[in-house]
């Protein structure tokens, strides 16, 4: 109940902003509102432990997804994206917590609530921090597509458009307006993608259709894509759609959607996974071991050591490594060095580096020559 009086308040205090609609809001709203309120505020105050803090007030029992989830939607609602996301990180670090959802996703909610509740200008989204691999991004077309009756390309090019051409920004603004159109489109592939081929400049048509993949692996995952929507085969045609798609965005389709989408196959044993990328035809073999390669360094790669590696208990990158030893020796290689890749591209800083360092002490075979660097 608290809860839901903490959300309408929100609408209310970013309809009318400033102190002065903070005090005009006492007269109207129940004084228990106010007092939840200023007990968010004062958890946001502290120096340390302000996700648990925040728990306590906006969740009941179970810590875990959904507790999260309300936690960084009011946290973005009363205080913007910035905040938001420094919370759902330290919730991210928290034993307290136990999400087992897609910290990815819970970004994702970060950017809905600002667009919903700080609207759509360039401004806006340029504070989306880029954390939890552009979560908010994502999440700020979402909301902002899905409650706008303008056209798309008319949103999209006037948020987009502002960044300079061939700029990271601007490729990850389209990007996110692909997660947002196929959400729009109720997860008709078809609808989507055809959307974004509205957009004139190739490098943003990619962006965005990049972005209409990983949505539909997500939405797949998540049990978001309705049946009569769903462009997969089960048993019949595992590599669908990126089979057959057109040649010049195979690439895209492999690396935005299977990544995502190939760990929840079969039982997720890694045997079961090879053997769907060795049914693929011509460079789409490589192209899907690529996919399965950088899987292994996200959530799904968890769900593949599982799988396979029942008996190690080691940290992410350590069973990444692993995993890549055990795949055909013509494509062990292969698989290193698109594992190193992904660790480098999700972070590129120290903190990143060590990573790689410590992927490449484990792996045993196969080494790329990028691991020299690191030992």
């Amino acid at each position: 109940m608290e809860y839901m009086k903490l959300y309408v308040l929100s609408c209310y205090l970013l309809l009318i902003g400033g102190v002065v609609g903070v005090f005009a809001l006492i007269t109207i709203v129940d004084l228990d509102v106010f007092v939840v309120r200023q007990k968010v505020l004062a958890c946001l105050d502290l120096e340390q432990e302000r996700a648990e803090c925040l728990s306590r007030v906006l969740c009941e029992y179970d810590l875990g997804y959904l507790c999260a989830e309300s936690i960084v939607a009011n946290v973005s609602a009363l205080k913007g994206p910035e905040e938001g996301i420094a919370v759902l990180r330290e919730i991210s670090e928290s034993s307290a917590f136990s999400v087992s959802g897609d910290f990815h996703q819970l970004a994702h909610t970060v950017g809905r609530t600002t667009s919903k509740y700080y609207g759509s200008a360039g401004e806006v989204f340029n504070r989306c921090p880029i954390d939890f691999d552009y979560g908010c991004v994502h999440g700020f077309f979402e909301g902002l597509l899905v409650e706008s009756s303008v056209s798309f390309v008319n949103v999209i090019n006037q948020v987009c458009g502002s960044f300079d051409e061939n700029s990271l920004d601007r490729e990850q603004c389209y990007h996110g307006s692909g997660h947002g159109v196929m959400m729009q489109e109720g997860y008709h592939l078809k609808n989507a993608l055809t959307a974004c081929r509205e957009i004139s400049i190739a490098d943003d048509q990619e962006g965005c259709i990049s972005g209409v993949f990983m949505e539909n692996a997500l939405g797949f995952v998540a049990g978001r894509v309705p049946p009569e929507n769903a462009v997969f085969l089960p048993h019949e045609n595992w590599l669908a759609p990126c089979d057959s798609i057109e040649h010049s965005y195979k690439h895209v389709c492999y690396h935005y959607h299977h990544r995502r989408y190939l760990p929840y196959l079969y039982s997720a044993h890694l045997d079961d996974l090879v053997g769907v990328c060795f049914s693929a035809k011509g460079e789409d073999v490589e192209l899907c071991f690529a996919a399965l390669s950088e899987s292994f360094i996200t959530i799904g790669g968890d769900v593949i050591s599982r799988g396979t590696l029942p008996r190690f208990s080691g940290d992410r990158v350590s069973r990444a490594a692993l995993l890549c030893d055990l795949f055909p020796d013509s494509y062990v290689s292969l698989c290193h060095s698109y594992a190193i890749g992904r660790i480098l591209g999700i972070n590129d800083t120290e903190s990143g580096f060590r990573s790689a360092a410590r992927y490449c002490a484990v792996a045993t075979k196969g080494l790329p020559v990028v691991c020299k660097r690191f030992r």
